[in-house]
């Protein structure tokens, strides 16, 4: 039972191989020749792995480069572009102001949307102020005043005059004397002393019943019907402009009053030159005055106040539920934000994809 073996040139190449190419080192055994090409083999290939490996590393690591630089260019432009929306805005960005930060930020955004920076701006100016406080609105007037209404108004622009037919009415009437005659007589009566103050003459015993009998009953009925008039329009143009006067006492800062402020002066100097107009009528009951429009004015001054009230109500509201709004500010601020750097963010993402 014996193998016979033997030994020639195949014998020895089965048996016998260089180790590794070292000179004088040996495997021995044909199963150990056998491991050791495959340990040769694999070792080929580890090689050229490994080769593969460091030059898809370098490919790697050149490409993270770039990208890195790539990255670090789109936040610097996200950087720079914002630099006025996060002055705006800087309460609503709060924790986020590092320029790496602010970037991951931005991206994660769920939904840009456009909205109105001014709007957007008093929103969080109130909602972030510690002093924001509720304010009064705005009291409104009637957009139209009621004077034309009132008895004596329709007689601002007729003539008034007496109807009587005395020879002295008529006489004074002729020389278009009627209200120099009434000033002068309400003027000198208690100081004429019997004497016409003008030359200095005796007056006649029946010059009292003739002036009386020159302004009639109706005359009479027509100036207290005008200085009636004069009152309630006193009164009530007085009322109206102290209500608008008040109006500005404690107003919300943020509210903008010159437009407001011009309208209600050019009110007042119309309402004054209406009162003296009025009182000129009184003294001369047969001129003929037309009264300045105030209507228009109160009418236009009354749609200020609306979009003043506007203005409180927001506030207002703001100011009622504030830590809900600052929440909601910080939402539309980054919104806005992520809108205005759309293309941006887009060219970004579409690196990443690449």
């Amino acid at each position: 039972d014996y193998n016979v073996l033997v030994y020639n040139q195949a014998f020895i190449e089965r048996h016998f191989s260089n180790y590794d190419n070292l000179a004088g080192v040996f495997t021995i055994h044909e199963q150990n020749i056998k491991i050791q090409g495959q340990i040769a083999e694999q070792s080929d290939k580890k090689a050229a792995l490994e080769k593969q490996g460091k030059s898809l590393t370098k490919d790697k690591d050149e490409k993270e480069s770039a990208w890195t630089a790539a990255a670090e260019k789109y936040r610097s432009n996200c950087w720079e572009r914002t630099k006025k929306l996060r002055e705006m805005f800087d309460p609503a960005i709060a924790g986020k102001k590092r320029k790496e930060i602010f970037f991951d930020a931005v991206l994660s955004v769920p939904t840009a949307a456009e909205h109105d920076i001014d709007e957007l701006k008093k929103s969080c100016d109130v909602a972030f102020d510690l002093n924001s406080r509720p304010y009064h609105v705005f009291s409104r007037v009637s957009n139209t005043s009621t004077y034309g209404s009132l008895t004596g108004s329709e007689l601002l622009d007729k003539t008034v005059v007496s109807s009587s037919e005395t020879p002295f009415a008529n006489f004074i009437k002729a020389l278009n004397a009627t209200d120099w005659v009434r000033q002068g007589h309400a003027r000198y009566e208690a100081q004429s002393s019997g004497k016409c103050p003008y030359c200095q003459q005796p007056l006649p015993k029946s010059f009292e019943e003739d002036i009386a009998a020159c302004f009639d009953a109706q005359y009479q009925q027509d100036i207290d019907s005008l200085r009636d008039f004069q009152t309630v329009y006193v009164k009530e143009t007085s009322a109206i402009l102290q209500s608008l006067k008040d109006n500005m006492q404690d107003v919300l800062p943020s509210v903008d009053l010159t437009e407001y402020k011009d309208k209600l002066s050019i009110l007042e100097q119309r309402i004054q030159i209406n009162t003296q107009r009025i009182d000129g009528k009184i003294k001369e009951p047969t001129s003929i005055v037309a009264l300045e429009d105030t209507d228009s004015l109160l009418i236009e001054i009354g749609q200020i106040i609306d979009e003043i009230n506007r203005q409180i109500a927001t506030n207002n509201s703001i100011v009622n539920d504030k830590r809900k709004m600052q929440e909601q500010c910080k939402r539309d601020a980054w919104a806005l934000i992520a809108f205005s750097l759309t293309d941006l963010i887009s060219d970004y993402k579409q690196g990443l994809a690449a």
